[in-house]
């Protein structure tokens, strides 16, 4: 009786690992279409507010062009981006208007944007990471 016990024992656990080692995770898209707006962003000591005292930045990716849209709180700007599984980079140039912007939030949204490499996304919410650290987070507006 014991032997039997330990060899269905092995049995499942044998089914187990073979199973989960053929499972491979779905890769997740970046939502297309969809405007974002910034809610946290890592690296500064000032409140979103006082960081972005005209409006909050906003992205808007699109899959066809795959470029993203947006606003860095001061100017418009486009700029490509390459996504593999939840990989996502953004490239080094794009283009933007040429607003003077007081303080330095513009400047530094678009430097931790060009430091992502990575995403996740949680029902409303977007997350961006550089590092496995998380650089921004951005939530879906509805009111645009």
């Amino acid at each position: 009786m014991r032997t039997l016990s330990l060899t269905t024992f092995a049995l499942c656990a044998l089914f187990v690992l073979c199973s989960c080692a053929g499972h491979k995770s779905q890769p997740i898209s970046v939502p297309d279409l969809i405007t974002w707006q910034l809610n946290f962003i890592s690296g500064l000591q000032m409140p979103l507010d006082a960081l972005y005292p005209e409006k909050p930045p906003l992205i808007i990716f699109n899959s066809e062009s795959m470029m993203v849209h947006g606003y860095n709180g001061c100017n418009d700007f486009s700029i490509s981006y390459q996504v593999e599984g939840n990989g996502l980079e953004f490239s080094e140039t794009g283009k933007q208007t040429r607003k003077a912007c007081p303080g330095p939030g513009a400047d530094f949204f678009m430097g931790q944007l060009k430091a992502v490499d990575s995403f996740s996304v949680s029902e409303n919410r977007l997350f961006l990471y550089g590092k496995k650290v998380p650089l921004m987070r951005f939530v879906k507006n509805t009111e645009l």
